[in-house]
């Protein structure tokens, strides 16, 4: 299934990524990279990702986040400052659902690029990356599904 996006973000510059490269100290994954660069995040449609081992099977994915979004809580900045535990281990947080988790990206060793599920107020799940959504973004996207109860 083809995935649009909606309410996305305003129009990035390679220099707007490079800086947040900068600022991580790490290159983003070219798929991660094109996204940005082309939709600054949004509201997916499909938005809904299978998730294994997580109560339900599945969960929605409310928005990716982007740079200098204008809602706040929409913010790359915003959330890993706010969620400083995850960049510490080399999770992105790039996106949430509806209830708060948060969809991160890996950036280092050998799970680079892999896609996680993390529910920031579960202690027993906020830093473990048992919930492995994709092995990359773009295996993320693909796998979206519209949620047939949602509609």
């Amino acid at each position: 299934m083809k995935v649009s996006f909606q309410r996305t973000g305003a129009q990035l510059s390679s220099d707007s990524v490079a800086s947040l490269e900068r600022g991580l100290g790490v290159e983003l994954p070219t798929d991660y990279r094109q996204f940005l660069l082309h939709y600054n995040g949004g509201q997916p449609i499909p938005d809904c990702v299978g998730v294994a081992g997580l109560a339900g099977g599945a969960t929605d994915v409310q928005i990716f986040f982007g740079i200098r979004r204008s809602v706040e809580t929409s913010n790359l900045a915003w959330n890993i400052e706010q969620f400083e535990q995850l960049s510490r281990e080399g999770l992105l947080p790039i996106a949430c659902d509806s209830g708060g988790g948060l969809f991160c990206l890996s950036l280092s060793g050998p799970t680079r690029g892999r896609v996680y599920f993390v529910d920031p107020f579960d202690e027993a799940c906020a830093t473990a990356r048992s919930f492995v959504v994709a092995d990359s973004f773009d295996g993320m996207l693909a796998a979206l599904f519209d949620n047939p109860t949602s509609r």
